[in-house]
């Protein structure tokens, strides 16, 4: 387990929760099970993402779909005092959501089938990834395709056995960063590089071959269950983070 990952606990009441302007809280919960029943989720949805969960045709699928964004906005209805069911979002040019709320906080959804989490701050960008952890026998095609060179020899350096943890912890702590960046696809993910090595802090080590601009990022690791890692990138140094489980207790 790498050093910097994140812990989360209990929280007993919600109305003492402080996010402060150097804190981002990382909410997680799980998919397969629901703390708040599934008509009550459901009837926070937006006519837009109701048609969106209508789509889905697995009934799984479609349960984890209002399961995800029915708790996001139970959460972040307790930052900004809205009913869940009155929150309206927006979304940026590559899709990234933001809620249409002056002094709204920044917030990024990450899910699996099973897992989620939700990371939140005042107002700094944020981004957030969660992945099943599986072997792969085309991982390394993979690799070569989307990590960068120096990422692509640090991985193959590695022993075999410990390609698939690596691998993951690339992909996850890749895909949070470009996701607080908000540009999606229009991202190279060959254009910058974090590290991978098992037990080694997250970091993200350049940016476009420059080291200052990784360093004004804070990029953490978590995971959630024996099977389950992720990782939170912040537009920030130095930012502390708050690992929660949602349903409060």
């Amino acid at each position: 387990m790498a050093t910097d990952d994140i812990r989360f606990n209990d929280i007993e009441n919600c109305d003492e929760l402080v996010l402060a302007a150097d804190e981002a809280h990382v909410w997680r919960f799980p998919l397969d099970k629901s703390p708040i029943a599934i008509p009550a989720l459901a009837a926070t949805l937006d006519l837009q993402d109701q048609e969106r969960a209508a789509r889905l045709k697995d009934p799984a699928a479609r349960r984890a779909f209002v399961i995800a964004h029915g708790v996001m906005r139970y959460i972040l209805s307790i930052y900004t005092k809205v009913a869940p069911r009155t929150l309206r979002f927006g979304a940026g040019e590559f899709g990234k959501p933001f809620l249409m709320l002056d002094g709204a906080p920044q917030f990024n959804l990450a899910h699996t089938h099973a897992r989620a989490v939700l990371a939140v701050t005042q107002k700094v960008a944020i981004g957030a990834d969660i992945e099943t952890l599986r072997d792969m026998p085309d991982l390394l095609r993979l690799a070569r395709d989307h990590f960068s060179r120096t990422e692509y020899v640090h991985l193959v350096s590695l022993p075999q056995d410990a390609r698939m943890q690596a691998f993951h912890a690339c992909w996850t702590r890749k895909e949070a960063y470009i996701k607080a960046l908000g540009g999606g696809v229009s991202i190279d993910l060959k254009s910058f590089d974090v590290s991978l090595e098992p037990g080694a802090p997250a970091a993200l080590l350049s940016v476009d071959g420059h080291d200052a601009a990784a360093r004004e990022w804070t990029l953490r690791t978590f995971r959630f269950g024996a099977d389950h890692v992720g990782a939170v990138a912040i537009a920030q140094p130095g930012m502390r983070i708050q690992g929660l489980n949602f349903p409060p207790l």
